[in-house]
């Protein structure tokens, strides 16, 4: 029995030694080309002794087999690893890109416009063939390509245009860094789900040139004409209004809206205790010689002066213009140069309108405060002088084109016009309630229809956003709402009325008395909003 153990212990180490030469790889190569090369040699008793010598090795030893079955398995496995790398590099995996995307390109004729186009507006593009469908747009152009391609379907080849981004209903330009310029795959980004919009840089047309009716104020009493010599009555007529009453200037009859109409250079001097009362307030100036110095007609032409103003600049450059008072002695024609310093084509009444549109609405975001109606504030870098101008300003486009800005506070120009006594509460009342936004206008109504508490929270965070020093209560929140309107359109921009009053008194021969002019300019917004 221990003879039997011996020899077989003596073939297994002889076994594992010839197993350990097999993993020498020159051996290894020996052994497979002696075994090739010598066919004579006889397999049939080497490989069943093989065979006897590795069952007993796997009865005695179990690990005998996992070792080679593992070997088995790492081969198996490095072949099956290599397939899926094969196959890899062999095929594509993902979506496509897709290059092409279909969008609609907006054109927007107007510089000025910052708005997205409603449904009216758009009906009116499209029209006009402004609104390009499923426009092609490629991810790989660059941005001269871009600009090539859109250029491609515009009216004509010499227009220069924004590209833009539609956020909240507004128009902007997107603001990219430094050194990027919009291609192709960036204005698809920006447009998003939406359209892309481009703005051209000047007007594409004539007719886009034309304001926004709700800026322009056509009033009842406009430039007058002279009585003729064979009316019996003295009867004046309107030149503006569609309506035409006489008015017996021999006897004067009470205040009536619909028989009114301004007054002639002769009419004046017929109200002595309006234009002639010596005034306590200093606001309050007699401005007889300057009335009838526009009023009357001169020997001579009135000269003409024609003014140059570039678009980007229209604040600065219609201020340093206006501050000479001669201007509104003369009649104006403007001229706007655009962003490249070239003259644009329009002319006359309309493109002075125009200027005086552009300067408004700058000024409305520069230099005043307030909501639907608006009052100035004081800046550290406009002196007297420069408001003396915007004062101008307010003036001449009234006289010379019938435009008026309709943003600024009634109650402040009240107070200007007639002074701080004509300002009546519920004028003031109406006219802070524009002035604040209209969830704080709705606070207002619900305060002073006991509807909502008068020390509720927002109460009282509304009026000490105003420094208010009083505690609010059912009786005294009318006190309250009056003092603070008359702080924010009375008292704070007061400043602004001294500079404004002796210019702005030019409009009396228009308003009379501010009751026709509270009328005339809320009936003309109403009738624009129906």
């Amino acid at each position: 029995m221990a003879d039997g153990i011996e020899q077989v212990s003596s073939a297994a180490a002889g076994l594992l030694e010839a197993i350990g030469n097999l993993q020498r790889g020159d051996i290894r190569d020996l052994a497979v080309s002696t075994a090739t090369n010598s066919s004579s040699v006889p397999s049939t008793s080497r490989s069943s002794e093989g065979n006897a010598i590795a069952a007993e090795l796997g009865r005695r030893f179990p690990t005998f087999n996992a070792r080679g079955g593992r070997g088995n398995t790492s081969s198996k496995k490095r072949s099956s690893s290599s397939s899926p790398m094969s196959r890899e590099g062999s095929s594509k995996f993902g979506r496509p890109i897709k290059h092409i995307v279909h969008k609609d390109l907006v054109v927007i004729p107007n510089p000025n416009t910052n708005q997205v186009p409603s449904h009216t507006s758009k009906v009116k593009l499209e029209e006009r063939g402004l609104i390009i469908h499923e426009f092609p747009f490629d991810r790989r152009w660059t941005p001269l390509d871009l600009k090539r391609n859109i250029e491609s379907h515009l009216p004509r080849d010499d227009i220069l245009f924004d590209y833009l981004k539609a956020c909240y209903g507004t128009l902007v330009i997107p603001k990219l860094a430094k050194g990027v310029r919009m291609d192709g795959a960036r204005i698809i980004k920006l447009s998003g789900q939406g359209g892309v919009y481009i703005r051209c840089l000047d007007p594409l047309d004539e007719e886009d040139k034309d304001e926004e009716d709700e800026q322009l104020l056509y009033p009842s009493y406009a430039q007058t004409a002279q009585p003729s010599d064979d009316s019996p009555n003295n009867t004046v007529g309107l030149i503006s209004s569609p309506i035409q009453q006489p008015v017996n200037v021999s006897e004067p009859e009470p205040f009536d809206l619909g028989d009114s109409v301004p007054p002639t250079a002769e009419e004046v001097l017929s109200f002595p205790d309006m234009w002639n009362v010596q005034s306590t307030d200093d606001n309050e100036v007699l401005v007889n010689n300057e009335i009838l110095s526009i009023l009357t007609p001169s020997d001579h032409e009135v000269p003409l002066k024609i003014i140059r103003v570039h678009r980007s600049l229209i604040r600065e450059d219609m201020i340093e213009i206006f501050s000479d008072p001669y201007i509104l002695k003369c009649s104006l024609q403007a001229i706007i140069i655009n962003q490249h310093g070239h003259d644009e084509a329009g002319r006359g009444s309309g493109v002075l309108r125009e200027v005086f549109s552009l300067f408004w609405k700058e000024c409305y975001e520069s230099h005043m405060l307030g909501e639907t109606e608006r009052v100035p504030y004081i800046r550290h870098d406009f002196d007297r002088n420069k408001w003396e101008a915007v004062g101008r300003i307010l003036v001449k486009g009234y006289i010379e084109c019938q435009y008026f800005p309709l943003k600024i506070s009634k109650a402040f120009l009240v107070a200007c016009l007639f002074g701080e006594g004509s300002v009546t509460r519920k004028m003031l009342q109406d006219s802070f309630k524009h002035y604040v936004s209209n969830s704080e206008a709705s606070l207002i109504e619900g305060c002073l229809s006991d509807s909502i508490q008068c020390d509720s929270a927002e109460m009282l965070e509304f009026l000490s956003a105003f420094d208010c020093k009083r505690k609010p209560t059912h009786e005294n929140i009318i006190e309250i709402i009056r003092e603070v309107s008359h702080k924010e359109l009375i008292q704070k921009p007061q400043y602004v009325a001294d500079c404004w009053g002796p210019i702005v008194s030019h409009l009396k021969i228009y308003f009379l008395m501010f009751a026709p002019w509270m009328i005339c300019i809320p009936l003309y917004c109403q009738l624009m909003s129906k």
